[in-house]
């Protein structure tokens, strides 16, 4: 049996998990996560938000309970069964697999805060984030820095940046800004899909070969930007999603559309990068 401080040390470390630093945005490498951490619990505490945390916090590890209850009950002919079943699936993937595509993940890094750096230029230099004291949409890189990011309630953001400006979102702008870029995505594929209102997927297979006939001026020629963007070139659109954050900020990955190359990357993925992008792992049954 477990004692009262056993348990409450261990929703502590639960609730650590869950509220603390998670610094896999760029950005925010190197951060002494020990002091970030624990200036974000001592602002929770006794807080509503804290309570709601917890409560999601007991309720997905009743889940986990009752799918490791489950799990139990699974004798080895329901195991081996299983298996079977998901070895003929990927081999009727691996029959379909087509890597003649090539995808390009465009994400518009820290967008919101970018849009409103650009229309007032004192903020440049100064720590902000969109959002409010209840929830943070972005923050720009000088706020990273103080362990301010996306899906952070702004009172903790507050208390680990004090100087820290928060900016009401204006959405109308967003949505004007995002139209201007994705006409722009639309000359490399009509058929783009947008994932959000800074963010989206292209397949530019088809304007790749017709490019083989432009003249090289014309193929070599780019526009710099002050705002960055990130872009992953892949196979396929996990694959990209998950290279366009290999080098952000303004950073570009490609990996090439051979067995090898998407193995040895994955390979090298850090662990973090495969929590965070657990949906990778559906499309990983494709490549076994």
């Amino acid at each position: 049996m477990y004692s009262t401080k056993e348990k409450n040390d261990n929703d502590k470390d639960d609730l650590l998990l869950r509220m603390g630093l998670n610094d896999n945005k760029a950005g925010m490498e190197g951060l002494d996560k020990e002091k970030i951490n624990k200036i974000i619990m001592d602002a929770t505490k006794g807080s509503k938000y804290y309570g709601n945390e917890l409560k999601k916090e007991k309720q997905v590890n009743q889940r986990i309970k009752n799918m490791m209850q489950q799990k139990a009950q699974i004798n080895s002919q329901q195991l081996r069964k299983a298996q079977l079943q998901v070895d003929k699936f990927a081999m009727e993937l691996e029959q379909g697999r087509d890597l003649n595509n090539t995808i390009v993940h465009v994400d518009m890094d820290a967008f919101y805060a970018a849009v409103e750096m650009r229309d007032n230029p004192e903020l440049k230099d100064k720590p902000i984030a969109v959002g409010s004291m209840s929830m943070l949409s972005t923050s720009n890189y000088i706020a990273r820095r103080f362990g301010v990011r996306a899906a952070m309630p702004g009172f903790i953001a507050k208390r680990l940046c004090p100087q820290l400006i928060i900016v009401p979102p204006n959405f109308d702008k967003y949505r004007a800004v995002s139209k201007e870029v994705k006409e722009i995505l639309a000359d490399y594929d009509p058929n783009f899909m947008a994932v959000s209102l800074d963010e989206a997927y292209l397949n530019i297979t088809k304007h790749l070969q017709e490019r083989q006939n432009w003249p090289e001026d014309k193929r070599k020629y780019f526009v710099k930007t002050e705002n960055a963007i990130e872009n992953g070139i892949a196979p396929n659109t996990m694959l990209a999603k998950v290279c366009s954050d290999k080098n952000k900020p303004n950073g570009q990955y490609q990996i090439l559309p051979n067995r090898q190359a998407v193995m040895g990357f994955i390979k090298d993925l850090p662990i973090r990068k495969v929590r965070f992008y657990i949906k990778f792992i559906i499309w990983y049954i494709d490549i076994i």
